[in-house]
């Protein structure tokens, strides 16, 4: 999905951007279906049309970077897009802290209204001059919604003993303009590791992630990445929900990201 083909609308009365989308072909993965991880990416477009909005940000002093998200999957996201499928996302500002804040998004068919997905990310206020976290403007503190709500995260589990290793380098494209790997690359790689694992017997499931449909995504962004590191990514089954699979993200003993991916095991592709 390229940016370009944003169309915008600012509802100052509600606070809520309302961004409509076109679809390309290399949105879906194989499967046929839209790949998961582009709607990461799709969500961080809309972040930047929303503060394009504001005339007082300023790239060359601030930057947002991201510490958790959360995606749901609603049934439609599998079963209705396809490549003449234009998105709709709505998005306001949910919560305001001290140096962080809360996006929330509602995603619909815009021809249809259908619901196909809703998020929410946690982001942290950086001063672009030291990479460290800075007190959220009072100008964008405005643009809260009323009965803001925190965003509450799970603890993430322990790493078990046993688990599926996955080893990558961070290519140049995986990284963005704050000159480390991108927010969505993550769970690209994640998705990659876990598709492996499958296809060597590791998992209950035998097949790519792809071919399975989404229920959610959860991810918890720790430290940064660079082009050139080494990663290893250990990926395990949560023995208490069978559609559910941990991956945390390594760089030497350093844990970099972890991730939660809940896919429908028993659904066939599209194809």
């Amino acid at each position: 999905m390229e940016t370009t083909t944003l169309k915008t609308f600012m509802d100052e009365e509600t606070k809520r951007l309302h961004v409509v989308g076109e679809l390309a072909p290399d949105d879906f993965d194989k499967s046929g279906k839209m790949t998961v991880w582009k709607m990461s990416r799709f969500f961080q477009s809309c972040r930047f049309a929303y503060l394009d909005q504001s005339p007082w940000f300023s790239l060359e002093r601030f930057r947002v970077y991201v510490r958790h998200q959360k995606i749901d999957f609603l049934p439609a996201f599998s079963e209705d897009i396809d490549y003449a499928t234009p998105l709709k996302v709505t998005i306001w500002l949910s919560f305001v802290g001290n140096t962080s804040f809360v996006w929330d998004y509602v995603v619909t068919d815009y021809i249809t209204g259908i619901q196909l997905a809703k998020a929410k990310t946690q982001m942290v206020w950086v001063d672009a001059a030291v990479r460290g976290p800075t007190r959220v403007p009072d100008e964008f503190r405005e643009r809260l919604v009323a009965d803001p709500k925190p965003l509450v995260v799970r603890p993430f589990p322990s790493k078990p003993a046993s688990y599926f290793k996955f080893k990558l380098s961070v290519a140049s494209s995986d990284t963005d303009l704050n000159q480390h790997t991108n927010q969505a690359v993550y769970i690209r790689m994640c998705m990659d590791a876990v598709s492996a694992g499958a296809l060597k017997g590791q998992f209950s499931f035998p097949k790519e992630l792809v071919y399975y449909n989404p229920r959610s995504v959860a991810v918890n962004y720790v430290k940064e990445s660079k082009m050139e590191d080494c990663l290893e990514i250990a990926c395990w089954e949560d023995q208490s929900n069978p559609i559910s699979v941990f991956c945390e993200i390594t760089k030497g003993s350093e844990i970099v990201c972890q991730c939660q991916l809940e896919f429908d095991y028993d659904v066939k592709s599209k194809l």
